[in-house]
């Protein structure tokens, strides 16, 4: 399974969502909305938002990076995601800015 996620950093707006395999014992428990461990550019850990969930990657030629942990504390509702989006359309800004918008 992979996993849609945006990492909680300043990017830009064209690049804000990236592919991570999800591991198979957290396929049962991982949810759209929810925080998790990513590592991003580097080896250190980013916390990131599941955006979306789907079987097969954009690329199948390009290896992902796998998610490295479920954060608990951290799970937005539906509504959250929709509020993020809408920012991001309205204020042409990208989706991690508004996400940690949303989340404040």
């Amino acid at each position: 399974m992979i996993a849609e996620i945006t990492p909680l950093r300043r990017l830009p707006r064209t690049t804000s969502v990236f592919d991570y395999t999800v591991p198979h014992d957290m396929t049962p428990t991982i949810k759209i909305g929810q925080g998790v461990s990513i590592s991003f550019r580097t080896t250190r850990s980013v916390t990131g938002i599941v955006i979306a969930l789907k079987e097969q990657p954009f690329n199948h030629h390009i290896p992902l990076k796998s998610i490295k942990k479920i954060l608990p504390d951290l799970t937005l509702q539906p509504w959250h995601l929709a509020l993020a989006q809408w920012l991001t359309a309205y204020y042409h800004c990208s989706l991690s800015t508004a996400l940690k918008m949303v989340l404040r």
